[in-house]
């Protein structure tokens, strides 16, 4: 009986601690439904509208993005779940690439790039 009773206890604690103690993570949510759910994008369906917003309210924000991290992911993963062939040319060649010399690349890396 006691541990029937215990066991209810813990429940409700469970339950009040997952209960937020303010509402404003929900009146952000509604703010951001309604930037996003406009005349223009009146339209939206539930699942589309859900996947909006959730990219919306856990994505950081754009001073806090590092794109290195998704580009890292964007090449090294494709759908199928084969590595990206990403076509590179040959050195000397004449191609529509950047040739970056490695103390171009030591520069970028300690932030010393100057603009001509």
């Amino acid at each position: 009986m006691a541990d029937q009773q215990l066991y209810a206890v813990f429940t409700l604690i469970d339950i009040t601690l997952a209960l937020p103690p303010t509402s404003v993570k929900c009146e952000t949510s509604f703010s951001a439904m309604k930037l996003l759910k406009n005349k223009r994008r009146g339209r939206l369906r539930a699942g589309r509208l859900n996947d909006v917003m959730m990219v919306k309210l856990t994505s950081p924000s754009i001073n806090e993005f590092d794109p290195d991290l998704a580009i890292k992911h964007w090449m090294t993963s494709t759908p199928s779940g084969q590595p990206r062939r990403i076509k590179r040319e040959a050195p000397g060649s004449q191609g529509d690439c950047i040739v970056v010399s490695e103390e171009d690349e030591k520069d970028v890396a300690s932030n010393k790039v100057t603009t001509p």
